[in-house]
This record gives C-alpha cells, structure tokens and sequence, in this order.
C-alpha cells in the first residue's frame, strides 16, 4: 500500500473528476488529500480524530478518480488496504482495552501488534 500511495504526484487532475471535492471544495475532500492523510495515518504521524477519518468516510466510492489519474494510482485498492489497516488497529486496540493497557495513536499496526503481542512486557 505504501507503493502505491507514493505514486501519487499529486498533479489534481482527480480533483474535477471528485463529488465530495467539487461539492465541498475542500482538499481533505478529495482524492489528493485523502491520500495525504491515508499516508500520514499509515507512518503514524496522524492519530484517528475526526478532521482524518471524517474526510476519508465521506468518499463516494465511486472511483471516477481512478480513471482521470495518469500516474494510475488506483485509489479503490488504498481505500481497501486503509480500511483493512484501520481495521486491524481496531482489533488491536480492543484486546488492548480488555488487557487494560493503553493505546499509543502514533504508531503503525506492525509496531503495535509487536509492542502489545500477548506476553509482551507491558
């Protein structure tokens, strides 16, 4: 998933293609902000407040940004791998929460399924 939200040269042509960009006229509304923040929750740098997962729940889905990208990023396939990256740290976040031991929001899913891996010191 990373490749592919490095192949994003971020030139806007998604933007005209975009619903939610043209109806709210906000960059975190459009494909080139959603992948700016796709890329800042997947190294950790944004936790899951609502100004980042608001604007990455408001996509249509209906994928008119693929076809106007020529870099061919597709964006259905990190919306996919961003849903199944928040998913996990859901889950880990529950067990977590059953363990009473706290969540750190600044980490990737791969840093927490080692640091709070049942028998991990704690």
């Amino acid at each position: 998933m990373a490749e592919a939200v490095q192949a994003c040269v971020h030139c806007g042509f998604c933007l005209a293609t975009c619903p939610t960009y043209r109806l709210l006229g906000r960059e975190s509304d459009s494909p080139r902000g959603r992948i700016y923040l796709m890329k800042g929750v997947l190294e950790g740098r944004l936790d899951l407040r609502p100004a980042v997962v608001e604007p990455l729940d408001r996509c249509l889905g209906c994928l008119a940004c693929v076809t106007a990208c020529p870099s061919g990023v597709r964006y259905d396939q990190l919306l996919v791998g961003l849903r199944e990256h928040l998913e996990a740290r859901l889950q880990i976040a529950a067990a977590l929460r059953e363990q009473g031991r706290p969540l750190p929001v600044h980490h990737s899913v791969e840093v927490l399924a080692q640091a709070y891996a049942p028998g991990a010191a704690g």
